[in-house]
Order: structure tokens, then C-alpha cells, then sequence
């Protein structure tokens, strides 16, 4: 329901402004809804314990840090974190309270580039940054707290969007966190489905180096290695045939030979091609699309009739 990209590119007055006004249109969504749903949202009640109280899932994106100076150095930016921290733990214990319903976070940091005034989040400070935040709020509040692996500084597909997703999602694999947002580029701006490809692809790999390998009879296979003896081979046994495809790593996106010229973007961009031309269409039942169209229309004149 909220979707916000900071730069500091300006003063912190600006840049309070911005938050502001991005805050206000969010709680303007959130009570439309409220409305919408005929739930009365009363005076001094915050709009997203009304969306919890139907029943919807909603999310929201707090900023943390309003100075520069937050995205430059490691402590300072966790020292800012904490000025929004008790609200933001306020307003997850008033949501489970008031409006019982699961919630899950996310924490996506960044530092300033300082030749570009850019907030970058693939940056090593960025990602030490994010793993300590969700660190610190599974250990005080026992929130699961996911880390942003969506958030690359790499325009489009290639080299370093390859390059940045996979020391993010190694992160966040070796924080406990595999819930990885996929396909996203530029900053969270840009949806690729050749990245998401790529994405998949990488994430496919780092489970497979670090996950712990099953250890039992079936793995083993002692008995297919004394059946095959001394200088025999197991590769023609029916055990080879029926798991090989479960322990090698077949890919069609990756390089296998010195002859294989094709360049992994390349690939990726033909097999999601291929995806959705042999996939079927989703399509709403019934007349939920007719619903959701209403609902739209109505929404888009109640900001036109409430618009400042």
C-alpha cells in the first residue's frame, strides 16, 4: 500500500517534507479502504488498525533517517533507527491488540554515494546494516524481520545486478531469512522478468552450497557401491538414474562449456519468454473483475472529490 524511494538530493527540510507528504497519502489510502469496508475510522486512530481489523493485509514503509549524515556512517544510522523504533514497535503491538493478525516486517537500508548523492543498498554498509536491524528486532521483540534482497543499485540486468543479488541473498540466506524478492532492479524501481530468472538462478545455487546435505541410506547408497565393487561403476544403476537430477545442479541460463558463447541475460530473457507463452492466462471467477473496477472508479473519485 506504500512504496517510497529516498534520495538525498536536498535539505532535511525537503526531505521531511517529502516523508510527509508520502505519509499523508498513504494514510489516505489506508482510510479509504477503511470506508470502503464501512468501518467507521473515528478520530486519532491510525487508518492501517482499521485495515487490520478487516482483515486485509496491508504494508507500510517506515523511513528511517531524515540526515545525510545517517546514510554515511554505519552508527549513526542505527542511532537514528531508534527515534523510530518504539513507534514502530508501537504500532505493530497496537495491530496484534487491538486487531489480532500476523505481521511481518522487512528492513531495507542504504548509505550515500557520495560522488552521487544517491542512496545505494547493495552497498557492504547497507547490507551489514540490514542484517543487524533484523537482528537486533529478533532478539528484542521476537520479530521476524526480513532484509531487502530486492534492493539492488544496478539499473538493468547484467553483471552487477548478478553480481549484487547474490551477496544479498547470501546475506540473507546466512541471516535465516529466504524469502527473496525477485526480478527487482534500479533501486526497487524497475521489475525485470529476466532478472527474476537470474534471481532464481542464484538463490537455486546458494541453497544447494549451504544447505545441509541429507545423510541417510537412500544418499548413501552403500549398497549400490558394494554392488558395483572394486573398478565397477554405479552410473548404469537404476539409484544413479532415478537421483542424479536431484544432486547435480542442471541449469539452462549458465555457461557449461568453453564453446558457449550466449550471455546468461540472453538466456534467461528467452526462458521466462517461453514461460509465459506456454502458461495459461490467469482469469478472475465470476464477476471479481467487475468489482475491481468498481472499486478503483470509486476510489479514484473519492481522491478527486477529497484531493487538497
Amino acid at each position: 500500500m506504500s512504496c517510497a524511494q529516498f534520495r538525498a538530493d536536498g535539505g532535511a527540510k525537503k526531505r521531511e517534507r517529502r516523508i510527509m507528504h508520502l505519509n499523508a497519502h498513504v494514510d489516505e489510502a489506508c482510510r479509504f479502504v477503511a470506508i470502503y469496508l464501512k468501518v467507521d475510522p473515528g478520530k486519532g486512530v491510525a487508518p492501517q488498525l482499521l485495515i487490520a481489523h478487516a482483515g486485509l493485509g496491508f504494508s507500510r514503509l517506515a523511513l528511517v533517517g531524515e540526515g545525510g549524515e545517517h546514510f554515511v556512517y554505519l552508527i549513526p544510522s542505527l542511532f537514528g533507527f531508534v527515534g523510530k523504533e518504539a513507534l514502530l514497535h508501537q504500532l505493530v503491538n497496537d495491530i496484534v491488540i487491538i486487531a489480532p493478525s500476523r505481521v511481518v516486517g522487512g528492513v531495507i537500508t542504504g548509505v550515500m554515494d557520495m560522488s552521487s548523492g544517491n542512496a545505494l543498498f547493495a552497498d557492504p554498509g547497507a547490507i551489514l546494516q540490514d542484517r543487524m536491524i533484523s537482528q537486533h528486532f529478533a532478539d528484542r521483540y521476537d520479530m521476524d524481520l526480513g532484509i531487502g534482497t530486492g534492493y539492488i543499485d544496478a539499473a538493468t540486468p547484467g553483471a552487477q545486478s548478478a553480481a549484487e543479488k547474490s551477496w544479498k541473498i547470501l546475506s540473507s540466506y546466512l541471516a535465516g531469512k529466504t524469502n527473496y524478492p525477485v526480478g527487482i532492479v534500479e533501486g526497487g524501481k524497475t521489475f525485470s522478468p529476466a532478472q527474476a530468472i537470474i534471481d532464481l538462478e542464484i538463490a537455486n545455487i546458494i541453497h544447494r552450497a549451504f544447505d545441509p546435505p541429507t545423510v541417510d541410506d537412500d544418499t548413501l547408497a552403500l549398497d549400490v557401491i558394494r554392488e558395483a565393487g572394486i573398478g565397477g561403476s554405479v552410473l548404469a544403476s537404476d539409484h544413479t538414474a532415478l537421483n542424479f537430477r536431484d544432486v547435480l545442479h542442471l541449469t539452462d541460463i549458465l555457461a557449461r562449456s568453453p564453446t558457449d558463447a550466449e550471455d546468461m541475460f540472453t538466456k534467461a530473457n528467452r526462458k521466462w519468454q517461453a514461460i509465459v507463452a506456454e502458461s495459461t492466462p490467469f482469469e478472475l471467477d465470476g464477476d471479481k473483475a467487475e468489482q475491481i473496477d468498481k472499486i478503483v472508479a470509486k476510489a479514484e473519485k473519492f481522491f478527486e472529490e477529497n484531493a487538497s
